[in-house]
């Protein structure tokens, strides 16, 4: 089948939901400290957790209305391809810096200690395969399943 170019409406209001979105992400990520309920500044940490957590399933839902109607521009196996080229691509090659860089320096990154034991293709693989490199590229795992 060759490819169709549809032209869609661009949607401000997404535009707008995608900016608040990724503000609440990095929201997310700087109070990751409520994870310690010891900490001083537990309580504000909640409170960003609780203000910004709508960002997630927002993305989400950005993602499957962006895909909706994909079969007018695309047979399924071409969006396949294309989907996983570019989730995938961006998966490895993220995984692949962050292994050597904590195989390198397993003492200077939260959680790399595991790594001290060397650098190695099986170990890669399976840790790969699981989502045990960087457990924050979960999001790409879910978008490449989408």
């Amino acid at each position: 089948m060759a490819e169709n170019k549809v032209k869609r409406k661009h949607l401000v209001y997404v535009d707008v939901l995608n900016i608040m979105s990724c503000f609440a992400v990095v929201m997310l990520h700087v109070s990751l400290n409520v994870f310690n309920p010891s900490d001083t500044y537990w309580t504000q940490a909640v409170l960003f957790q609780a203000i910004a957590i709508f960002a997630v399933p927002i993305f989400f839902m950005i993602s499957g209305m962006n895909l909706i109607g994909y079969a007018d521009k695309y047979d399924t196996k071409t969006f396949f391809k294309k989907r996983l080229w570019r989730v995938g691509r961006a998966l490895i090659l993220a995984s692949v810096f962050c292994y050597i860089l904590f195989c390198i320096f397993p003492f200077s990154f939260y959680g790399a200690d595991q790594y001290a034991s060397g650098i190695g293709v099986r170990d890669f693989v399976s840790r790969f395969l699981t989502n045990s490199i960087n457990d924050i590229y979960w999001f790409l795992y879910t978008i490449i399943y989408l």
